[in-house]
């Protein structure tokens, strides 16, 4: 503990004193038929046994014995204490407290049960309300580092999704060039470039919670480009996006994997000519996103409705549920001939920026 922390806590501890005798003074003290400074000194000056009590009941028996849960220990060392608080008291009040204090008061060094007891009853309650804020303030420690726990490991976890999200989108692309570069093709090295924009954006922006939905958009048509390079006039498709999007954000790669899903088991697997529709909604507090593709008629051991076991996919719906719970909608439907896969999120709204913005845009690449 450092300096600053230390004296913040002893300054706590003080006003938490001097609350507990201003109490008395201004409650109790004007029925005592004496001056609020009387009281006030008087009651200031009885509170060492006070202390000693409260400080033992809170950094001895409670982190020794009530946090460890040795709650029989624990009860029978707290009741001993307040019978040896309340001797304690009344030696105080017998040899220091009344004799140069309250010399008005009757002063008899008697031990008797009921005496004793009195004096338990006027140091206790305030032993009380400390260890409940001890004990209060230790559960809500607890609850704060669980759930810092929580977030660790659901982020942990996110980026952990997100980084196998990455090599299996990479290794994808490559696949692209390496199939241009095998037929020498001329559009390799504009492959190169867009990759080399995919790359930038995994980079920078694929590990930051939120992204402008701008950039998610704008990677998304980059990524079609490069798929109508390699698969050429064969490959019809449509990218629709409605709405503004401008001051939204969304948790990055969340859009792409459909897109890729989309090309891997749709044009990828076809010989003939191949169709790919994306069309995006951006309502005020939410996105909805539907990408329909194409597929061989061929039987398939995926059953209706389920999400395919492709990594992709698969951290996709995972990365979901840890970002939404429940708020939000994936539904997959496969036919004989097409495979649709519909989901709706929330998005953030953040401050207006001067970026342009996507509205009623069409992108059509044929």
């Amino acid at each position: 503990m450092n300096y600053y922390q230390l004296r913040t806590r002893v300054l706590w501890h003080i006003a938490f004193w001097l609350a507990f005798v201003l109490y008395y003074v201004l409650i109790i003290g004007s029925f005592e038929g004496e001056s609020y400074g009387e009281v006030f000194i008087y009651r200031l000056l009885d509170l060492p046994v006070k202390i000693l009590a409260t400080y033992f009941v809170l950094y001895f028996l409670i982190p020794e014995f009530f946090f460890k849960k040795r709650i029989i220990l624990f009860s029978s060392l707290f009741f001993l204490s307040m019978f040896v608080a309340g001797a304690l008291q009344k030696l105080y009040h017998f040899y220091f407290y009344n004799p140069f204090l309250r010399p008005d008061l009757p002063n008899e060094l008697s031990f008797q049960p009921f005496e004793v007891l009195k004096l338990v009853l006027g140091i206790y309650p305030i032993v009380g309300l400390a260890a409940f804020i001890k004990v209060g303030k230790n559960w809500l420690e607890k609850d704060r580092a669980s759930q810092r726990l929580e977030k660790e490991k659901i982020q942990a976890e996110l980026n952990f999704l997100k980084s196998q999200i990455h090599p299996h989108f990479l290794f994808n692309t490559l696949n692209n060039l390496y199939a241009l570069t095998l037929r020498k093709s001329d559009k390799a090295s504009e492959v190169v470039l867009k990759l080399s924009h995919l790359l930038n954006y995994l980079l920078y922006e694929g590990n930051k919670q939120q992204v402008a939905l701008e950039k998610e958009l704008e990677i998304i048509t980059t990524y079609i480009t490069l798929e109508k390079l390699r698969y050429g006039e064969r490959l019809d498709v449509s990218f629709t996006v409605k709405g503004s999007a401008k001051a939204k954000e969304v948790s990055p790669m969340l859009l792409l994997p459909f897109v890729e899903n989309s090309f891997k088991h749709g044009a990828s697997q076809q010989l003939d000519q191949v169709w790919v529709r994306i069309e995006v909604l951006i309502q005020e507090k939410s996105l909805v996103v539907k990408v329909v593709n194409s597929k061989s008629a061929a039987p398939s051991a995926q059953a209706a409705g389920d999400v395919p076991k492709g990594i992709g996919l698969k951290n996709v719906q995972r990365r979901l549920d840890l970002l939404f719970g429940n708020n939000y909608t994936l539904k997959i439907q496969e036919e004989e001939s097409s495979f649709q896969v519909n989901m709706e999120i929330p998005i953030i709204l953040v401050s207006a920026k001067p970026n342009a913005s996507y509205h009623e845009a069409k992108l059509l690449h044929r």
